[in-house]
């Protein structure tokens, strides 16, 4: 338990909010068929269960504000312009899973 450094609510009015039947009708997560290939197959890249964990989140709940996307869209056009911060950044996120608590 001292890893949860605090709680949160969903906030409704920041997400799109999906039930289930439209989460598997999307093949968000997961696809019913053999040769399916579900939404965050395609997308994760993440390193660490965490940033896998957090995409999942971001697939399942999006943001309705503009501003909040257009944030997410900026972080990442400054990691794919700066390759050399971006591979230094992975490196650290690499080391968290092995570190011993």
């Amino acid at each position: 338990m001292r890893h949860i450094s605090r709680i949160n609510r969903v906030q409704p009015d920041r997400y799109v909010w999906l039930d289930r039947f439209t989460i598997r009708n999307l093949e968000l997560l997961h696809s019913p068929h053999d040769t399916g290939i579900p939404l965050i197959r395609i997308l994760d890249q993440t390193i660490s269960p965490m940033g896998a964990r957090l995409l999942k989140k971001w697939i399942v709940l999006p943001l309705k504000e503009k501003s909040a996307i257009e944030q997410r869209h900026d972080t990442v056009t400054y990691f794919l312009e700066n390759q050399e911060i971006a591979s230094s950044a992975g490196q650290y996120i690499r080391q968290m899973g092995t570190w011993n608590a």
